[in-house]
């Protein structure tokens, strides 16, 4: 008797357990349906005031009540809350994307969901239902950036409200399942003497990059995925005069530069009929009817890699830019390689020539073994007599130890390469004395 009691308890507990998750979806399709007449069909995706917040919890309630439902009044706020933080932000992402220890969110599954700490990788504990769940909160973040992802168009890259850069790839492009990669934005400004604190650089090598800036030398920022190259190039920026006009090239803008003269341009992704598209390339040809002094682009890809050249070698000395290579006389080769896939030039030793007559330095960050980012070298680039072209290095980062911790022991040096004449002369007419 006692053992049929049991039964009938849980199979009623099962069918009203059932039937509150019905409700639960029933009450969130009801809310997310009527919610934009009361919000004036305003997109309150990437909200954070929290009065606006507020009012968007007291809308929701008042299409529930207003509605009807036998759900318990806290089991109602825990809804609201929740749907607040889905429709407002990413949902269980939020205490994530509001950890600056955290630069990096990937969800590679529905039950794997990864984040980069301090460079290095951690699998967390949240978890969704399903890939189902997935693939809805990748919908809302496409739907509320103007997006669109579904098997025609499996690939959304983008950028969130708080300026954070996501990549959104789905199946069957996807094995796994949907796949999303969120780079997060920090709002504070790192500034050299952040990057001497963190050991990015010691404080003679940050006086150098500086009187580079200054002398209107032309810098490349190499370096790998997650490297740094554009908190680099962030910075290298900061040493502009306020008195030059800059012009930011970039895909997701993601440069904040302090100068007071400063136009910011991005790429635009074309619309569902295909239309409105604005690549890099239109942004660097249109730029150069700005009147700027400066151009900065925020990474070299393709064949946008000659406008650069070309634009720093027509009257916009100190321009600068970031391309993907592992070291100094491979961005040099990577260069080459992007400015010959335009097929203009059949020639690459003369467009390595190009490359090297333009190009003044490159500055090599990397993330290292310890995940910790280190200039590892500030080069100048050379073109001698006979016209082969290479890099000398003037500071680099030798590396004496790795511990069995994964720590990596080395030091900040200043090499007996001397500078060129073609640097010195750029330090004298700009009245820097100090490497004379």
């Amino acid at each position: 008797m006692s053992d049929y009691l049991d039964k009938i308890i849980n199979q009623n507990k099962e069918t009203e357990s059932r039937s509150r998750e019905s409700e639960v979806k029933r009450v969130k399709d009801l809310v997310q349906k009527r919610l934009p007449s009361y919000v004036d069909r305003q997109n309150i995706f990437g909200i954070s005031d929290p009065q606006q917040l507020e009012k968007i919890k007291q809308h929701m309630k008042q299409i529930i009540y207003k509605d009807g439902t036998f759900l318990r009044n806290y089991e109602i706020a825990q809804l609201v809350e929740t749907l607040t933080l889905e429709i407002t932000s990413l949902g269980k992402l939020s205490p994530l994307m509001d950890d600056n220890t955290i630069s990096e969110i990937m969800i590679n599954a529905h039950d794997e969901i990864w984040i980069d700490r301090g460079g290095k990788k951690e699998l967390t504990n949240i978890t969704y239902k399903n890939d189902e769940e997935i693939f809805e909160l990748a919908q809302r973040i496409a739907r509320n950036i103007g997006r669109l992802i579904d098997v025609s168009h499996p690939m959304v890259d983008a950028r969130l409200p708080d300026g954070s850069r996501v990549n959104i790839i789905i199946p069957p492009a996807a094995r796994k399942g949907t796949t999303i990669t969120i780079r997060k934005f920090f709002k504070e400004k790192i500034t050299i003497d952040d990057l001497v604190k963190f050991s990015t650089v010691t404080p003679e090598m940050a006086r150098f990059l500086r009187d580079l800036v200054y002398s209107r030398t032309n810098i490349m920022v190499s370096g790998g995925t997650g490297s740094g190259k554009t908190t680099t190039l962030n910075v290298l920026t900061n040493f502009i005069p306020d008195s030059e006009r800059i012009i930011t090239i970039e895909d997701s803008a993601e440069l904040q530069p302090n100068n007071a003269h400063i136009v910011s341009l991005e790429t635009k992704e074309a619309n569902a009929e295909g239309r409105g598209k604005v690549s890099i390339q239109d942004l660097v040809k249109n730029a150069l009817r700005m009147f700027p002094d400066r151009i900065i682009i925020g990474e070299l890809r393709d064949f946008v890699a000659y406008n650069f050249l070309q634009a720093a070698n027509t009257g916009h000395e100190g321009s600068m830019a970031t391309v993907h290579s592992n070291s100094p006389d491979e961005c040099i080769s990577r260069l080459t390689s992007l400015v010959m896939e335009g097929g203009i030039y059949k020639d690459s030793e003369l467009v390595r020539r190009m490359v090297g007559e333009t190009l003044d330095i490159v500055v090599q960050i990397s993330r290292m073994r310890d995940g910790k980012r280190r200039i590892e070298y500030i080069s100048e680039v050379i073109i001698d007599k006979k016209g082969e072209v290479y890099t000398n290095p003037i500071f680099e980062y030798k590396v004496s130890e790795v511990t069995e911790d994964d720590q990596i022991i080395g030091e900040f040096i200043r090499t007996e390469n001397p500078l060129s004449n073609n640097l010195l002369y750029k330090f004298k007419q700009n009245g820097i004395k100090t490497y004379f």
